[in-house]
């Protein structure tokens, strides 16, 4: 049991490495000419499968901030209603793998703090009105900015959205943020 506590701090560091590791390289791409070179070596003239993978990126803590790059170098060359559809549905695979995955193991955390937590007060907050009210809003204005999206999956995904409904919700935040980032590098 000592082990767990040990094995979730060098979970948390190695997370939070990698995610400044990845705005680092998100900086170096964005500030140099190997972005431009990159993205014609891999997706060669596919821009739409290479906003499809870009969006997909968007969707996760890891990769948000190249995608974010990658969003405003085509925002150059490219439509930006084009550039949020696309990446819009990418993000929606991304928010959908880990919609799926934080789903389940939603549920086990919840068995696993309902030990530590009096039954009366967890039912208390999790149904009280203002929680039904505000988790839904909070959770997709975290989808709809380039925050990264497990947050607020975490959130829909304890209120037991639909599947469509989270089809539909993730699709137009993702392409709304993405929107919104691709007319900011318009303006760059």
């Amino acid at each position: 049991m000592e082990d767990l506590p040990k094995a979730r701090r060098k979970k948390v560091i190695r997370d939070v490495f990698l995610i400044i590791l990845s705005v680092a390289v998100a900086i170096l791409l964005h500030k140099s000419a190997t972005l431009s070179n990159l993205l014609h070596g891999v997706f060669g003239f596919s821009f739409f499968l290479g906003a499809f993978i870009t969006g997909i990126f968007f969707a996760s803590t890891f990769t948000v901030a190249i995608a974010v790059s990658i969003f405003l170098f085509f925002a150059d060359t490219h439509n930006p209603l084009m550039i949020a559809a696309i990446g819009g549905l990418g993000a929606f695979v991304g928010d959908s793998f880990i919609f799926k995955f934080l789903r389940d193991d939603l549920i086990a955390d919840f068995e696993y703090l309902e030990k530590y937590f009096p039954k009366k007060t967890a039912i208390r907050i999790i149904h009280s009105k203002l929680t039904i009210w505000l988790v839904p809003i909070i959770a997709a204005l975290m989808i709809a900015s380039p925050i990264p999206d497990e947050v607020g999956l975490l959130m829909l995904a304890g209120i037991k959205l639909r599947y469509h409904h989270f089809f539909i919700l993730s699709f137009f935040l993702n392409t709304f943020g993405i929107l919104v980032v691709s007319l900011f590098g318009k303006t760059i």
